[in-house]
């Protein structure tokens, strides 16, 4: 997963993480950085983790932009 902030006009990239066993990300973000209020989007490489289980996936990837 991968959280960007949108700065001009283009995606900055300000962290990343994986989901743990309980499919939970602890920290996107490094140590010591809080995110910027504006506009952010997080993105799940979803294709990834079904090929790693042999399995389609439909979306290469999905997208969720918020404020």
């Amino acid at each position: 997963m991968t959280l960007e902030e949108r700065r001009g006009g283009e995606w900055l990239p300000i962290g990343s993480g994986e989901s743990d066993a309980d499919g939970r990300v602890r920290s996107l973000l490094p140590e010591g950085r809080e995110a910027e209020p504006g506009t952010h989007r997080l993105r799940f490489d979803v294709y990834e983790y079904f090929a790693a289980q042999g399995r389609p996936a439909f979306f290469p990837s999905v997208e969720i932009v918020f404020h």
